[in-house]
């Protein structure tokens, strides 16, 4: 439970710091792909909880960069969320 949880927030931590926002202020229509990226995130760091979160990162954001570029665009006037 304390790995799930751990993956949970740092996935959070990871999808804010790289469109700029907070996950809970974002707009209902957001809200899928946002999941979508933050499942796949979890799914390739348990998967691979021996490597670090650097290198789940680093896959993860390879293979969702559209979903965190168009988050990123949309959102890029507001400031983190406030």
């Amino acid at each position: 439970d304390n790995i799930i949880k751990t993956l949970i927030n740092a996935s959070i931590s990871e999808l804010e710091s790289k469109i700029s926002y907070k996950f809970n202020k974002l707009e209902v229509e957001e809200i899928a792909s946002a999941e979508l990226y933050l499942l796949a995130f979890i799914s390739q760091a348990y998967s691979n909880r021996d490597l670090t979160i650097e290198s789940t990162k680093s896959n993860v954001n390879r293979m969702f960069s559209s979903i965190l570029l168009s988050l990123r665009y949309k959102y890029r006037g507001e400031s983190n969320g406030s």
